[in-house]
C-alpha cells in the first residue's frame, strides 16, 4: 500500500470520523471514551498504512475495527466493574453480569466509582489503570517501573485494601 498518502487518510477521516465517533457514543454513552476510541482505530490505520493490503472499502475496514476496539472496551470495562464489584460486595454470591453493549453504566454507578478512584494518589490511580482499564500484566508494569514484579503484586494488594477500606467509610456514610 505505498501509495496511501496523508491526503487519502484526511479524505477518509473527513468522510468516516463523524460516523465512527456517533456509533461510538451511542455504544459507550461517553463523549471522552468515544472520541479516543476513534482516534485511536485512525491512529491504527495510519501506523499501519503500508501493513495493510490495498482495500477498495475503506469504510468497512474502519467500521469493523470500531466494532473490534468497542469490544475490547467492553471487555475492560467489565474486569474493572468485576473488580469493584469484588470490592463493593465482598460477602455477596451476585456477582457483576456484563451489560448489553448497547446501555452504559447507568450514571450514579459511574459517578460512586469516580468519587472512589478520585481519592486515589495518581500513583494508585495509574496502577489502577493499568491493571483494570488497560489490562497491563504485572510483569510489564514492574519493567516499566524498573521494580519487581512482586513489588506490583503488594502495590496492588495494598491498593485493594485502600480501595475496600474506602467503599466501607462510604457506605458508613
Amino acid at each position: 500500500m505505498a501509495e496511501f498518502t496523508s491526503e487519502a487518510f484526511d479524505k477518509l477521516f473527513a468522510d468516516h470520523y463523524e460516523k465512527l465517533y456517533r456509533l461510538c457514543l451511542v455504544k459507550t454513552r461517553n463523549t471522552h471514551d468515544s472520541e479516543q476510541i476513534t482516534l485511536l482505530v485512525f491512529e491504527m490505520l495510519w501506523e499501519n498504512r503500508h501493513k495493510l493490503p490495498d482495500r477498495p472499502d475503506w469504510g468497512g475496514w474502519l467500521y469493523k475495527t470500531t466494532e473490534n476496539k468497542l469490544h475490547e472496551y467492553y471487555r475492560a470495562k467489565k474486569k474493572e466493574l468485576q473488580y469493584l464489584d469484588e470490592i463493593l460486595h465482598p460477602d455477596s454470591d451476585l456477582k457483576y453480569e456484563e451489560p448489553d453493549e448497547a446501555t452504559a453504566l447507568p450514571e450514579d454507578i459511574q459517578k460512586q466509582k469516580d468519587a472512589l478512584l478520585a481519592q486515589l494518589t495518581p500513583e494508585e490511580r495509574q496502577l489502577y489503570d493499568e491493571i483494570y482499564r488497560e489490562k497491563t500484566k504485572y510483569k510489564d508494569i514492574a519493567a516499566k517501573l524498573h521494580t519487581s514484579e512482586g513489588a506490583i503484586k503488594m502495590r496492588a494488594k495494598r491498593l485493594k485494601k485502600k480501595l475496600n477500606r474506602l467503599v466501607k467509610e462510604a457506605k458508613a456514610e
